[in-house]
């Protein structure tokens, strides 16, 4: 584990200039998993191993955040909800608009359904601001958000400096920080008060405990979160990470459950809407496979398609098959 976790595995499957961390974490989670399956172990007796002063002597399952988009509005979210749900919420994140007006009254919408001295509230501009519009959304925000997640084009850090130091708002990195490089250049321009480590933006469960241990160095507060639609072994290795890593400002759960069929993977995706709790996963590995539903489906199309070479239609994809990988299966 400790040779794996001193890989640069986004630098190797990319460049240092342009890493390639989504395909990092791939790799790393495939390896880190199998490894432990070999001896029969739980990844989280790899991340024990590599993690140090990072990790809880205890897992403890922590209360997931809720995010508000503009696929529904706050009424229809969270008016929804139960009491007793609207009252576990720790934490709020709404995505920003494109007018820093709009998304002020958005974020005051939400502040209608909690009790804002429970609750905490932070707006996502995923980089889309230009520097006078996140000045403007700093303005008006800055007595009502916890922080502003990329308020505006990666790495601008003039802007972000001036969103803290001028506006009072505090900045979460997001686009921002994908290597523990980006957060020392963010330190050096004051220019951050919290990064949002994500598994696959940031190389892998290990890559992101680097993340995790740069930032925590640098006095930065960290938020675990997730990729918008992540399915299968990313999300048992976020929902890991959460239940070992302490100290988190906020911990993202996905949708996964909203937007695909639930049997992808054995055991399928849970997480407990009422009390915002996504529970960790036992072993061995991450403690997943696919699931036969999702094995059947890919199994039916290699079937068609070699019961078409087989009947003889497409002789000369039949040809190219004998001298040529097949990309597709690879």
């Amino acid at each position: 584990m400790s040779a794996l976790a001193a890989l640069d595995l986004p630098a190797a499957l990319g460049t240092p200039a342009h890493p390639a961390p989504a395909a990092a974490c791939a790799l790393e989670t495939a390896l880190l998993d199998a490894w432990c399956r070999a001896h029969g172990r739980d990844a989280a007796d790899a991340l024990a191993a590599v993690g140090g002063a990072l990790l809880r002597p205890r897992p403890r399952v922590p209360v997931s955040a809720l995010v508000v988009d503009a696929s529904r509005t706050p009424a229809e979210l969270l008016g929804a909800l139960p009491v007793e749900a609207r009252s576990r919420l720790t934490h709020i994140k709404v995505k920003g608009l494109a007018d820093p007006e709009a998304t002020r009254d958005l974020v005051l919408s939400v502040r209608e359904f909690i009790d804002p001295s429970r609750t905490t509230i932070s707006v996502d501009a995923n980089g889309a601001w230009s520097p006078t519009q996140a000045l403007r959304a700093a303005a008006l925000l800055a007595d009502t958000v916890a922080w502003l997640e990329e308020p505006a084009r990666a790495r601008d850090w003039a802007t972000l400096h001036r969103v803290q130091r001028e506006e009072g708002c505090p900045v979460m990195l997001d686009e921002s920080a994908v290597v523990p490089a980006d957060l020392d250049d963010a330190i050096g321009h004051a220019a951050a008060t919290y990064v949002n480590v994500r598994v696959s933006k940031c190389g892998g469960p290990l890559a992101s405990l680097r993340m995790l241990r740069r930032a925590r160095t640098l006095g930065l507060g960290a938020q675990l979160g997730v990729q918008v639609a992540e399915v299968g072994p990313l999300w048992a290795a976020g929902r890991l990470l959460a239940a070992r890593v302490g100290g988190l400002v906020a911990v993202e759960s996905g949708r996964q459950d909203e937007w695909f069929t639930p049997d992808l993977t054995v055991p399928p995706y849970r997480i407990d809407r009422t009390r915002h709790r996504a529970e960790p996963l036992p072993g061995p590995g991450f403690g997943l496979t696919p699931s036969p539903h999702l094995l059947r489906i890919h199994a039916r199309r290699a079937g068609h398609r070699d019961s078409t070479l087989a009947t003889g239609k497409g002789a000369s994809s039949r040809t190219r098959r004998s001298t040529e990988p097949d990309r597709a299966s690879t």
